[in-house]
């Protein structure tokens, strides 16, 4: 009597009828993802989101693309939090933004901090944008 290899008993034992089936049943009852639109920075048409934190907070960039072509600029970097679209340039602190050019948006955490890429007199620097309320 021929005796299955060991490899072909382990895949055959690895997924049984049954789990598939069961698979397939628990997949089914899912809830889909739902789509909402974040919209755009007044004077735009297009944006990009990058992240999302548990709070719904979402870095991206918003920009004016011209029909028809490959210009997309001025990109600017948001971020989209309390029912909004905000310039994140135009919320940097006064006090420790001076001098600051927030050129993109990458990542934001559950405190609601935002990794950036920006600029600080001429010089290309990481930097983290933590909010003060």
């Amino acid at each position: 009597m021929h005796q299955p290899s060991s490899r072909s008993r382990f895949l055959t034992r690895a997924i049984p009828a049954a789990a598939l089936t069961a698979l397939a049943t628990a997949a089914q009852a899912q809830p889909r993802d739902a789509v909402t639109d974040l919209g755009v920075y007044p004077g735009d048409n297009a944006a990009v989101a990058d992240a999302i934190n548990n709070l719904g907070q979402v870095p991206g960039t918003s920009f004016y693309g011209t029909p028809g072509t490959w210009d997309a600029t001025p990109m600017k970097p948001v971020v989209w939090r309390d029912g909004g679209v905000h310039a994140l340039q135009s919320v940097l602190d006064p006090a420790t933004g001076t001098g600051w050019v927030v050129a993109s948006a990458v990542a934001v955490n559950n405190r609601g901090q935002i990794a950036v890429s920006a600029w600080l007199n001429g010089v290309a620097r990481a930097a983290l944008l933590t909010p003060l309320n």
